[in-house]
């Protein structure tokens, strides 16, 4: 995974039907292939590769739904979703976060990951 940051509008994950829109200045995560191809055309700029361990250091409880959520929807970790899912129905109870969560969980149990 990398970190990286939009130079050019950019759109990821890949898929039509989940990508979102980046634009200029914007930080998030994307996998290695993808951010290394557009680094390459200009279009990000990667500022740290990140081990799946960034999982681990995230505190559901201090995301606010105005950050890149791009990591909950690239987790492929079933106990740190179910943690996460966990901690936030006990601490604020965000819908949004709620529902990306129990998305990401469906799609992980339907295997389309």
């Amino acid at each position: 995974m990398l970190k990286v940051k939009a130079v050019w509008k950019v759109g990821y994950p890949p898929e039509d039907d989940k990508k979102k829109i980046y634009t200029k200045g914007i930080t998030f995560v994307c996998d290695n292939d993808w951010g290394e191809k557009k680094a390459e055309e200009g279009k990000v700029k990667i500022i740290a590769e990140l081990e799946d361990e960034i999982y681990n250091t995230v505190d559901i409880k201090k995301i606010r739904t105005k950050d890149d959520l791009s990591f909950i929807e690239e987790c492929k970790d079933h106990k740190k979703l179910n943690k996460w899912f966990e901690d936030e129905k006990k601490g604020e109870n965000r819908k949004t976060i709620i529902n990306l969560i129990k998305d990401r969980l469906a799609e992980l149990k339907e295997g389309d990951i």
